[in-house]
């Protein structure tokens, strides 16, 4: 009887181990827009926060944020002026515009309202109880995120 047990030659075995090592351990989410990829590449990450702002009927500006998390879940969020809003300067020279978030766990169902400071000088909305910040003017259609501070 013959033996085939192909000791000497390991090339099948070393084609799969090379194309599993250009696939493996990667954060990538899948391909293109139609497969809940974000963008047209088949190597682009899912996107996981964004943030947008506008103008309502009243004049009254408003933002919007959303970002999801393992830990979290999705979160989303809503900014806007309330009635006794005003500006105050920061001891470092800083204006800032009191506001109000309304952040909802969808996950949970639970919505809460807290405070949010406007930063006039980057046009950051920053949410301290949240330890986050909303950009809208991020690239890639705004952030909504953690932040550290230096």
């Amino acid at each position: 009887m013959a033996n085939y047990n192909n000791r000497g030659n390991n090339s099948g075995n070393n084609y799969n181990q090379r194309a599993n090592s250009y696939q493996g351990n990667n954060n990538y989410q899948g391909g293109g827009s139609g497969n809940g990829g974000y963008g047209g590449g088949s190597n682009r990450l899912k996107k996981h926060s964004g943030a947008t702002k506008g103008t309502d009927k009243n004049g009254k500006q408003y933002y919007r944020g959303w970002n999801f998390s393992k830990r979290r879940g999705m979160l989303t969020v809503f900014v806007t002026s309330f009635k006794s809003s005003g500006e105050h300067t920061a001891a470092n020279g800083n204006v800032y515009t009191n506001l109000m978030a309304k952040v909802k766990y969808n996950d949970s169902g639970v919505e809460k309202i807290m405070g949010a400071l406007l930063s006039h000088k980057s046009g950051r909305v920053i949410i301290p109880e949240l330890g986050m910040v909303l950009n809208a003017d991020a690239p890639n259609k705004g952030y909504f995120g953690s932040f550290t501070r230096k």
